[in-house]
């Protein structure tokens, strides 16, 4: 499955330029090949340019950036990362008013 995830992409970066919200797409199936044949490696800077990706074609309130945030925080509780998994918490209700 990899190779026909890294020929989609580059087509899709061929196409429609590395920021297109098409190639956060791309990127996130290939992260998820990743994570689930335990190359969390190689999947990690794919969901940090999912996330930036969503962030610059949506901005940060998007359903698309808080996927994004999302997949990536699951991908850091694969691994031996919950520090960095609050932090992301943490920020994510940091305007939220307190109960």
């Amino acid at each position: 499955a990899e190779p026909l995830y890294q020929q989609a992409l580059t087509i899709c970066e061929q196409q429609l330029g590395p920021n297109h919200p098409y190639i956060a797409i791309s990127l996130n199936n290939l992260a998820l090949l990743y994570d689930a044949q335990d190359e969390y490696a190689k999947a990690e800077p794919l969901y940090q340019r999912v996330l930036t990706i969503c962030k610059q074609q949506f901005g940060d309130d998007h359903p698309n950036s808080a996927r994004a945030l999302a997949n990536y925080m699951g991908h850091l509780q694969l691994m031996p990362r919950e520090y960095e998994v609050l932090q992301f918490k943490v920020y994510d209700t940091d305007d939220e008013p307190s109960l």
